[in-house]
């Protein structure tokens, strides 16, 4: 059984495309950050961002000036 568990996560973020694109933007901020640093991740990066995400129950902003909401309502205007 995966945990946590893609129902969980939904329920925290929202939707399955934002909890996708969330845990992308999070999972590439991680690995950017090791090898700035040098260090080797004990686990993949994704795996660590889902892990932030249920553990902290908020999703970072997709941009700083713009809430993740908006990032993807346009997102899913863009794609109808």
């Amino acid at each position: 059984m995966l945990y946590p568990t893609l129902e969980s996560l939904v329920n925290i973020i929202g939707n399955r495309y934002l909890l996708v694109n969330v845990t992308a933007k999070r999972a590439r901020e991680i690995a950017n950050a090791a090898a700035e640093n040098g260090e080797k991740l004990e686990y993949k990066p994704v795996k660590l961002a889902v892990q932030q995400i249920y553990e902290e129950g908020v999703a970072p902003a997709a941009d700083a000036e713009e809430p993740v909401e908006a990032v993807a309502e346009e997102a899913v205007e863009a794609a109808e």
